[in-house]
């Protein structure tokens, strides 16, 4: 019996969590406020930070100076495991469809951006943020007619349902009709700026961080909810 996953947001964390549940054999309900067309994610324009070494300066990830977390830190944990998964991503991203800048071998074009000591920051132009979601959201939509995610776009987040500090599912409202609809679900994920600014705020309302589905690269809100 497969699993299913309630994604609140489809811009770039959203959308990738979906596909990487989707590969973990799960099914996937993607709920957004906006089409993922109209996500924050597409204005991003620098590009993501990779140890990629190919401009032959002998970089690696080894050598990116971030202290190893606490287990407690979870921002630290959060940092630390997107730079050590960052080249395979990136490379990817790239296998996927993203049109990064590439040189003349075909290799991924890196840029100095930011106090790096060495060219680490792989992009598309000006408009990183923009390729990045037109190919997730092709991906995406290859998923949708497998039948594996089901959109509900122009739809609004509004209670997780909860029995005792047992998280099985949330509410959700369309926001033309005003109809409510009740999902039941084995996880609920939350990737979105405002949820982690609200994680901070209001920790003890917040479900335990698990990295769940398997390789997913955003914190997944899982059943138990913090007393």
């Amino acid at each position: 019996m497969k699993h299913t996953l309630v994604i609140v947001g489809a811009g770039l964390a959203g959308l990738s969590a979906a596909l990487t549940a989707v590969k973990n054999g799960w099914t996937v309900k993607l709920v957004s406020s906006l089409a993922s067309e109209r996500a924050q994610s597409v204005m991003a324009e620098g590009g993501i930070n990779a140890a990629l070494n190919t401009k032959g300066e002998e970089d690696s990830q080894g050598i990116i100076q971030i202290p190893r977390p606490l287990p407690a830190d979870l921002l630290t944990n959060a940092v630390w495991g997107m730079t050590q998964a960052a080249s395979e991503l990136v490379r990817s991203l790239h296998h996927l469809g993203v049109q990064f800048n590439v040189t003349d071998d075909d290799e991924l074009d890196l840029r100095n951006f930011g106090g790096q000591k060495k060219k680490r920051t792989a992009f598309a132009q000006s408009d990183t943020g923009k390729q990045l979601m037109t190919a997730l959201i092709d991906a995406v939509r290859r998923e949708e007619s497998a039948g594996t995610v089901e959109r509900f776009p122009h739809h609004k987040f509004r209670t997780l349902l909860l029995s005792g500090n047992i998280c099985g599912g949330c509410t959700v409202q369309d926001t033309y009709t005003g109809e409510l609809l009740r999902f039941v679900c084995d996880a609920v994920l939350l990737p979105q700026a405002g949820c982690m600014a609200y994680s901070v705020i209001r920790p003890a309302l917040l479900p335990i961080p698990e990295k769940s589905p398997q390789n997913c690269s955003v914190w997944a809100f899982r059943w138990q909810i913090l007393k």
